[in-house]
């Protein structure tokens, strides 16, 4: 009860300034080796309240398997976005590692990331991510997550998520999900 009621309050603090917003995403893997893989992470946004489309991305990721619970990554975002003044690029260069603890029925996993927005007729910035994620294993693999997005002006949103994924076949996956963004 005291833990809903902490919940509640969290998310009645930051209500003003979130929004509500879903995703929906296709990967494709590459097997380059035993340890190195390529996935191609399509993914098309949409604002819950508006109805509307608002951000369209291909996302090529390099995957180092380091150790079987851990993971490397390299890739860049390359994402049309709607801004205030309109559509804008960004690419974002990202390094990333990720760890994961778990076994059946439930795996914990966390990711943390840097990233470099490179904002075409803007102003380009760094920023760090961490996330971290429960997955209910099994064919169809629901999940929960929260995500902190950071700068050099400290905290700008929190991100809370929950979402499916299904695998099809070994290398390829369908995810949809939806998150709800508390900005600062």
């Amino acid at each position: 009860m005291r833990l809903n009621l902490l919940f509640l309050l969290v998310f009645s603090l930051t209500a003003p300034a979130a929004e509500l917003h879903g995703d929906g995403a296709v990967d494709t893997r590459i097997g380059l080796s035993s340890k190195w893989d390529v996935v191609l992470h399509n993914r098309a946004r949409v604002r819950m309240a508006e109805n509307d489309w608002y951000d369209v991305s291909l996302i090529p990721i390099f995957r180092y398997q380091v150790h079987p619970k851990v993971q490397l990554t390299t890739g860049a975002f390359f994402t049309r976005t709607e801004a205030k003044s309109g559509w804008r690029t960004v690419a974002r260069p990202f390094v990333a590692g990720e760890y994961s603890i778990g076994r059946r029925p439930v795996t914990l996993a966390s990711r943390t990331q840097y990233e470099r927005l490179l904002v075409f007729g803007g102003a380009d910035y760094n920023r760090y991510r961490e996330r971290l994620r429960v997955i209910r294993n099994g064919s169809w693999k629901p999940y929960a997550s929260t995500e902190f997005f950071v700068t050099k002006d400290g905290l700008v949103t929190t991100r809370y998520g929950a979402g499916v994924r299904k695998d099809i076949g070994r290398p390829d996956g369908v995810e949809f999900f939806y998150w709800y963004e508390a900005r600062s």
